[in-house]
Order: structure tokens, then sequence, then C-alpha cells
């Protein structure tokens, strides 16, 4: 049952992420959460679909995080099966972290509306 719901969900971001409308135009004429981007290669990667920079077997579940953060209301919205959403604690309270792969994420902090400083690091590598 949980792995059908995580394929369900899945297929549903996917198919938003996929849609007719093109990022460009779902961040300018929409709604636009992210605010700023800490990662430069993450930013070119979501403003032009190209992965130079970050590792092509992670594209299609980051360009998925970042939809949904992209749309995201509050935290809350973004915890769902399969992305392991978590606080940070310590000197990154108030941040927080979406599972890509092993010890890669996605950290990002809400604020006012907005996600800031989105970057994708293996963190547990620093």
């Amino acid at each position: 049952m949980v792995d059908s719901a995580r394929q369900g969900i899945y297929r549903e971001l996917m198919a938003l992420a996929n849609s007719h409308l093109t990022n460009a135009v779902w961040r300018t004429t929409i709604h636009t959460v992210i605010e700023h981007f800490k990662s430069k290669d993450l930013r070119q990667f979501w403003e032009t679909d190209k992965p130079r920079g970050i590792n092509p077997n992670f594209a299609d579940k980051i360009h998925l995080v970042l939809t949904r953060i992209n749309v995201a209301e509050n935290v809350e919205s973004l915890d769902v099966p399969g992305f392991g959403l978590h606080p940070l604690t310590g000197d990154r309270q108030g941040q927080w972290s979406i599972v890509i792969s092993r010890n890669w994420r996605i950290t990002f902090r809400l604020e006012d509306g907005g996600a800031f400083d989105v970057d994708f690091e293996d963190y547990h590598g620093k």
C-alpha cells in the first residue's frame, strides 16, 4: 500500500512538473516560492533543465522536489512519502532537508512564504 501511494504521489507530481506549462511560465505567472538558490548549479538546473554540475541520475527526483518546494504553502505540504523531510539541528536550525539519495539532500529554509538558500549537498560528508 505504501509503495503504491508513493508511486501515485510521484506520478501526480511528475505530471505537474511536466505539464504543458513550462517552468518559466509556471514560475513567473502562477506561483513562485523559491526565492534564492545557494547552489549555482541547482539554480541553473531549475532555470534550464540542464543537469550541468548535477549527477544526471538524480535529475528527475531533484526536479520533482524543486517543483514541490516551489508550490509549497508550508513545510507540512512537503512531508510526503519518499521525501524524508526533516528539520536540521545545531548550527543549521531553521533549515529543512529532503533526501535525494543516501547522503545527498536538498536543503532549504522557509521564511515569509518563500524558500531560501536552496542547496544540493552531501552535508554528512562535510
